[in-house]
């Protein structure tokens, strides 16, 4: 039995029930210059991000509209794949202040060596 769809505060819809077949199937209909794979990892995360922490993805969702056209404007000054705006999500959650546990800061979470290492200064 397919589940049936139900609407997020931002538009998007989400099967909460989707069976692996459901999801590997929308997941492959999604043009991409990055190769994306579906297997039973991506799935659970998959699942955190749409059910059980829906809020958090929400919140996320409203800071796209934000950084995404000025990711997207340098990333296609820079010829690089648009997806790539998307590490910012997994990296710092779109938190500007974001600093980790080793200290890499910023939305890209980016360590002060490897800023060193390509002569970029830390401001």
């Amino acid at each position: 039995m397919i589940a049936a769809k139900a609407q997020s505060d931002f538009g998007y819809d989400y099967i909460p029930d989707a069976s692996y077949e459901e999801v590997a199937d929308r997941i492959s209909c999604i043009e991409s210059e990055v190769s994306l794979e579906y297997n039973e990892k991506v799935k659970s995360f998959i699942d955190y991000f749409t059910v059980r922490d829906r809020p958090y993805t929400q919140e996320v969702l409203n800071k796209t509209a934000l950084f995404f056209p000025i990711f997207e404007e340098t990333l296609a000054k820079y010829n690089l794949p648009d997806e790539l705006k998307f590490l910012s999500i997994v990296e710092s959650g779109l938190r500007p202040n974001a600093i980790s546990r080793a200290n890499a800061v910023g939305l890209w979470q980016f360590m002060s060596s490897t800023g060193k290492m390509y002569g970029l200064n830390n401001d």
